[in-house]
């Protein structure tokens, strides 16, 4: 839900009550996520122990990717979230699924726990640069929480070239989703800027500049 007099999506977390038969309202919880269309969330079992985190993930008003993971904890008829990870980058941030076993399944063993990867930019030499620091974190069952497994400097040519690859297996579909939305010249002056806007849903192009406005549309 949204809320007066705030831009964040707020998580309405409701338990089933058998004596009421009804779904009671139970917490609330501010995810600071501003950005609808890149809010998204999932119930998984993120540490291996048979026991669902809710995760939510998206963009704040700084355009920053948030994502965060709460277990849930109740005794009796008290239920809160306990949050085992919290995470914000100006890049992006992913949740490795590893594939458990058969028996992890069956509930006769408990599976390894899901790391997070967090991607941020590394300034500390240049503040153009387009290298990034590449974070592991991980599942502490001693601390409750995930914590830092490794850190890494990914640079910018390496990280340029996994983005080309992403475009290469020669499908128009792949191609279209990867032009999806606006482009912009970022070397040009204020006198000579030009933007690109594809929109695949319509087959369309538009170009435009300080002076001119070009529409047309492709095959």
């Amino acid at each position: 839900i949204r809320k007066a007099g705030s831009n964040s999506i707020f998580l309405i977390t409701g338990l089933y009550d058998p004596k009421k038969k009804i779904y009671e309202r139970k917490s609330e919880i501010n995810t600071e996520i501003t950005k609808s269309d890149s809010f998204s969330f999932s119930v998984q079992d993120m540490t291996g122990d048979h026991k669902n985190s809710l995760t939510y993930t998206g963009l704040n008003s700084k355009e920053e990717t948030v994502l965060k993971v709460l277990l849930p904890e109740t005794k009796g008829n008290d239920f809160k979230y306990n949050v085992i990870a919290d995470f914000t980058a100006d890049a992006s941030i992913f949740i490795q699924q590893i594939q458990r076993s058969d028996p992890y399944y069956f509930s006769q063993v408990q599976g390894e726990s899901f790391p997070i990867w967090v991607y941020s930019s590394d300034t500390s030499k240049n503040k153009d640069s387009l290298d990034q620091i590449q974070t592991m974190y991980n599942w502490n069952p001693l601390t409750k929480k995930y914590t830092k497994v490794s850190e890494n400097r990914v640079e910018g040519k390496k990280i340029a070239a996994e983005e080309l690859q992403k475009i290469q297996d020669g499908t128009p579909q792949t191609f279209e989703k990867f032009l999806d939305g606006l482009w912009f010249k970022s070397s040009a002056g204020d006198s000579s800027v030009r933007y690109v806007f594809f929109n695949p849903e319509k087959h369309e192009i538009i170009f435009l500049n300080l002076y001119d406005f070009i529409s047309t549309r492709y095959d």
